[in-house]
């Protein structure tokens, strides 16, 4: 189970204090192409700082001049807080846009990433970004370019559009190579050299992120926690003291303006399944929004930024059926004399129902055949996951990420279903279907093949969608090379569906 992809090892930075920032811009110098440029002649169109663009832009202009050196290292600011220590004084673009975009309340923690062709992937795969043209940028949207460089490799840079001159030309406000020693200072550029190309321009669409408090000069104090805007809160009329009190009953749900006991469960669980919800406050308010519609994307859910009955069973790791109280509908009875034994239709339901048998004993394949009837799956899809994801071991590890089990829980995973790991590593095998089931509940309904089974556990996102939908970036198909069947860095869902054909072709059906 992949669900939160390992990251690469990074050096572990040093203690250190806040560096004091420079009070006023230092000399500019020729910058990679880019026409130098003054930063305080665009305008934005209205004299206050509103929407989410607006916001990120008054932020990057908040520390025009500083070297980038600098700023990552300020721990004192939610901007370099957000950027990473451990990034090459050289090649901080992405490092500083994903800073901003995370310091704005556009992404969550670990939303950005450090390289532009990966940080691209991950706002592709948000659903509160929308690729749009350049011609059509708006103020704060995220704009990256693909050049030739002289040893004839691919290069990439990332900036934010800031909007455009007196004659119509595009500037940027970038981590630019413009100091005399190589490093890059924050900058304001116009227009880019003919030779590049711009390979994406992401616009933040989402609900507005909590206003960001901009520091008045470089050396400011970290801003506060930003606070919620307020919004139409949903009626108050059975109100659940926690995410398991969510019912068919809309005036339990949960939704932006929500406040309470419910709301502070509700962002602890996303907490736990690895998605950012802000302070653990009891205030739904853009951030714990984001978090759930994150969750929603990543599971396969409607995503519609308000946790109801399908939502709260994913989180609880319960089947989402339209049962008023919120809790599991009864097993389908099943013969308890009904003989654990290889009869699957295929050959290949009949080898791995052996290989259950021979690892397991027939007790855990009748329980796996009762659950997947619960499912409405077949059980050799079910045994197919597991003997690709572990062998059937309960007690497989997977050193990258720590995955472990039958099908290979990812901790925040296991968290997220009321468990963790390291008990999932002591459980027989039964006990373990127990969490299996947990597991796939939610998109019971959803799944009509095997391959379907094996991306819901690989890639929930991923399930239904066309072939040529990407499967994470970079890093996801470097360290699950196995799906990447024509090496070229990226998984898409046609990859994926392939290799399931290779793997178990009397199954992908």
């Amino acid at each position: 189970m992949k669900i939160n992809q390992p990251r690469p090892s990074l050096p572990v930075s040093q203690p250190r204090s806040a560096p004091q920032l420079p009070a006023r811009p230092p000399p500019r110098a020729a910058n990679d192409g880019f026409e130098k440029s003054s930063p305080s002649l665009v305008s934005l169109g209205a004299a206050s700082v509103e929407s989410p663009g607006e916001q990120l832009i008054a932020l990057a202009r908040s520390v025009m001049g500083t070297k980038a050196h600098d700023l990552k290292l300020a721990n004192n600011t939610k901007l370099g807080e957000a950027m990473q220590d451990w990034v090459p004084d050289t090649v901080n673009c992405a490092n500083f846009v994903s800073g901003l975009l995370e310091a704005s309340g556009q992404i969550g923690k670990g939303g950005g990433h450090a390289a532009v062709t990966t940080l691209v992937s991950k706002l592709k795969q948000n659903p509160n970004f929308t690729e749009v043209s350049l011609e059509n940028a708006k103020p704060g949207d995220v704009v990256a370019f693909e050049y030739n460089k002289k040893d004839g490799t691919k290069g990439h840079h990332v900036v934010v559009f800031e909007g455009r001159d007196a004659k119509g030309n595009p500037k940027f406000i970038g981590s630019n190579n413009i100091n005399q020693d190589g490093t890059q200072s924050i900058s304001s550029t116009t227009g880019f050299p003919k030779s590049w190309k711009p390979m994406a321009v992401m616009h933040y669409s989402g609900p507005p992120p909590a206003n960001v408090q901009v520091p008045t000069g470089p050396a400011s104090p970290s801003p506060s926690a930003p606070t919620a805007p307020s919004g139409p809160a949903a009626p108050s009329a059975g109100t659940a003291s926690n995410v398991d009190g969510i019912t068919a009953d809309q005036s339990t749900w949960m939704r932006n303006g929500k406040t309470g006991p419910g709301v502070e469960d509700l962002q602890k669980k996303l907490a736990a399944a690895g998605f950012d919800p802000g302070p653990l406050d009891g205030e739904f308010g853009p951030k714990t929004q984001a978090a759930v519609r994150a969750y929603q994307q990543a599971h396969g859910l409607q995503v519609d930024g308000i946790v109801g009955p399908e939502t709260r069973g994913a989180l609880m790791g319960q089947p989402t059926g339209p049962t008023p109280s919120g809790g599991e509908p009864p097993p389908t009875p099943v013969d308890p004399t009904t003989p654990a034994t290889p009869s699957g239709n295929t050959a290949t339901a009949r080898e791995l129902e052996a290989m259950a048998l021979k690892k397991h004993g027939p007790e855990f394949l009748q329980k796996v055949k009762e659950m997947s009837t619960r499912l409405g799956v077949k059980p050799e899809w079910v045994l197919a996951v597991m003997k690709n994801e572990s062998g059937m071991s309960t007690t497989a590890k997977n050193p990258n990420g720590g995955a472990t089990g039958l099908i290979q829980f990812m901790p925040a995973t296991a968290r997220g279903l009321g468990t963790t790991t390291e008990a999932l590593s002591k459980m027989s095998a039964t006990e373990q279907l127990k969490y299996v089931e947990k597991y796939f509940a939610p998109f019971k309904g959803k799944i009509k093949s095997g391959t379907d089974l094996y991306m819901a556990t690989f890639w929930p996102a991923g399930v239904g969608k066309p072939d040529g939908y990407n499967i994470g970036g970079a890093e996801v198909a470097r360290v699950n090379k196995i799906f990447d069947l024509d090496r070229n860095g990226q998984i898409t869902a046609g990859e994926f569906r392939r290799y399931y054909a290779q793997k178990f072709p009397e199954l992908a059906a």
